[in-house]
C-alpha cells in the first residue's frame, strides 16, 4: 500500500466530515421535476451541485450532464475506469431520535438519510480521487466518479450516462458490503390492486388505511381510520383488549373516528428479516376486529395471504432459495386503500439462479385466483461476477491488506448500480463488523468507518489506474 495516500486522508480526515455532515443536510428525495437540470427535482439536483463543486475546488475534471448525473474525473490515458455512487436517498421515514436531514455528530456517528447509502461513501470516494492528484504518484489510466441522482427510483440517472457517455472498462460502486459483492439477487417490484365496498351503514366505515414509503424499505409504521359508531368503538378497543402485545398498536379516538397505528421496525427491502412489517402487523390486528363490512375484511385478507404471512413468499407461491444466494425473501413495502381501491407495493429478491418467467407466472396465477390485477413497476436481473475474476480479486488483496479481514466475497438480496455496467462490483462501505442501518431511522455513520473506508478506496483505485 501506498503511505502517503493513508497519511494525505488523516490530514483531511476533518474536511471530509464535514463535507459529509453539509451533504446529509441536503433532502435530496426523488420528486418529479420539469424544471431544467432538475428531472428529479429539486433536493437531488442541489445535491449533485454541492459535490461538484467539491470537484471543481479539489481541481479536478467534472461535468453535469443536464442534472440527470455529474461525475468528476483524475488521469490521463486511454483506459477508463469507474466508481458508480448515488446522492438520492429514500424518504426519512418515522422514529428518528436526531434530524434526518441534520447531519448532526452524536458520539463517534454522523447521523442522517444517506449517511451509508450512500452519501458517506460518495464523499469518501470523491476525497479518494482528491488525495491520489495531491500524492503525485504516477498514474497510467483515467478514474471517473460517476454520481447518480436516481439510484432510489429506478437507475434512470445511470441510463443517461451510459447512452451519452464513455462507459467504464471496469470499476466498483462503493454501495454494499466489504470486502466485496459479487453477486447480487434479481429484483422484481411490482403493484397489486384490489377493490372493495366502502362500508357505508356499517359500525366501523373505512376513511382510509396508509403505510409505508417505498417498495424497498419495511415498513415502520401502519395507520387505519375508521368512522364509528358506538358500537364499532366497542368492537375496537374489544380487539386491542385482547391482543398479547399492546405496544406494537394504539388507538386514538376523536370522538367521530379512531385511528389504528401499527408500529414495527424499518429496515431495507432485501432484507425483512432484519425488520418487523408494520401493515403486517396493522392488517393482522384488523382482521380480529368484528363490525367492518365483509368486503372490506375479504380485502385485507387477501393482501395478508399472499403476501405477509412471511417474507418468503410461500402464500404467493413462489418460495424458492440456491445454494449461492439463499431464499427468495419478499417485502410489502408500501399500502394505500381509499374510496374502495386498495393497492400495495411490493419488492421481491429472488435467487441468482431462479426463473423469472416462473416466478411472475406463479405470482399473477395466484393473483387472478384472487381477482387481483399486478403490474411490473421494476425488473432487474440478477448479477454475478465471479470470485476468481481480476477485478474482485484485487479489490479484496486491498481490503485484506488494510483490514486484516479475509472474509470471503459476498451475494446479497441489496441492488446496486454495477448491474447496470460490466465488470462492476460493490465494493463497501458496509465492514463486516458495522450494524446494518440503511433504510432505517438513525441512519449512521462512524466517523473511524468513514475515514478508513476513504483510505481504502485511495488505495483501490491507485491499484486500478497506476
Amino acid at each position: 500500500m501506498e503511505k502517503i495516500l493513508n497519511d494525505l486522508v488523516d490530514k483531511y480526515a476533518q474536511k471530509i466530515v464535514e463535507t459529509t455532515q453539509k451533504l446529509l443536510t441536503i433532502e435530496s428525495v426523488y420528486s418529479y421535476g420539469k424544471l431544467p437540470y432538475q428531472p428529479f427535482g429539486k433536493g437531488p439536483a442541489e445535491a449533485l451541485d454541492f459535490m461538484l463543486s467539491i470537484a471543481d475546488q479539489m481541481g479536478l475534471v467534472h461535468k453535469n450532464m443536464q442534472g440527470y448525473v455529474g461525475y468528476a474525473e483524475l488521469g490521463e490515458g486511454e483506459e477508463l475506469i469507474g466508481v458508480l455512487s448515488h446522492l438520492d436517498v429514500v424518504p426519512a421515514g418515522a422514529g428518528w431520535d436526531l434530524p434526518p436531514f441534520g447531519g448532526l455528530i452524536q458520539g463517534d456517528c454522523i447521523y442522517g438519510r444517506g449517511a451509508v447509502d450512500d452519501k458517506g461513501p460518495t464523499v469518501a470516494a470523491l476525497f479518494a480521487l482528491w488525495v491520489i492528484k495531491l500524492s503525485g504518484l504516477p498514474i497510467t489510466k483515467r478514474v471517473r466518479h460517476i454520481m447518480g441522482l436516481n439510484e432510489e427510483e429506478g437507475f434512470g440517472c445511470i441510463d443517461y450516462y451510459l447512452r451519452n457517455e464513455e462507459i467504464p472498462v471496469m470499476g466498483f460502486s462503493p454501495d454494499g458490503d466489504f470486502p466485496v459483492i459479487h453477486g447480487e439477487k434479481g429484483i422484481l417490484q411490482f403493484s397489486a390492486t384490489d377493490h372493495y365496498s366502502s362500508g357505508k351503514g356499517v359500525d366501523l366505515m373505512l376513511k382510509e388505511i396508509t403505510g409505508g414509503t417505498a417498495a424497498n424499505v419495511v415498513p415502520g409504521e401502519a395507520r387505519a381510520t375508521f368512522f364509528v359508531s358506538s358500537e364499532g368503538r366497542y368492537q375496537l378497543e374489544r380487539a386491542y383488549k385482547k391482543l398479547a402485545d399492546k405496544q406494537a398498536i394504539t388507538l386514538a379516538d376523536d370522538g367521530v373516528t379512531i385511528t389504528v397505528t401499527a408500529k414495527g421496525k424499518s429496515c431495507h427491502g432485501s432484507r425483512p428479516d432484519m425488520g418487523v412489517n408494520a401493515i403486517g402487523l396493522l392488517l393482522s390486528f384488523l382482521l380480529t376486529v368484528s363490525g367492518m363490512d365483509q368486503h372490506l375484511k375479504r380485502m385485507m385478507k387477501k393482501f395478508h395471504t399472499l403476501f405477509l404471512e412471511g417474507y418468503d413468499g410461500k402464500g404467493a407461491g413462489v418460495a424458492c432459495a440456491d445454494e449461492l444466494s439463499g431464499p427468495l425473501t419478499m417485502n410489502m413495502g408500501e399500502f394505500r386503500a381509499k374510496d374502495g381501491i386498495a393497492v400495495c407495493e411490493m419488492d421481491i429478491r429472488y435467487p441468482i439462479t431462479a426463473d423469472f418467467a416462473m416466478i411472475w407466472h406463479e405470482l399473477d396465477e395466484h393473483a387472478v385466483a384472487k381477482e387481483m390485477d399486478l403490474q411490473i413497476n421494476e425488473h432487474k436481473p440478477p448479477l454475478y461476477v465471479p470470485a476468481d475474476h481480476p477485478l474482485v480479486e484485487k479489490l479484496c488483496g486491498v481490503y485484506q491488506e488494510m483490514t486484516g479481514d479475509f472474509t470471503k466475497p459476498l451475494v446479497i438480496g441489496g441492488g446496486t448500480y454495477c448491474r447496470a455496467v460490466k465488470n462492476f462490483v460493490a465494493f463497501g462501505p458496509m465492514f463486516p463488523h458495522q450494524a446494518d442501518c440503511v433504510h432505517q431511522a438513525n441512519e449512521r455513520i462512524p466517523i473511524s468507518d468513514l475515514i478508513l473506508m476513504t483510505k481504502i478506496y485511495a488505495q483501490a483505485i491507485y491499484e486500478l489506474i497506476k
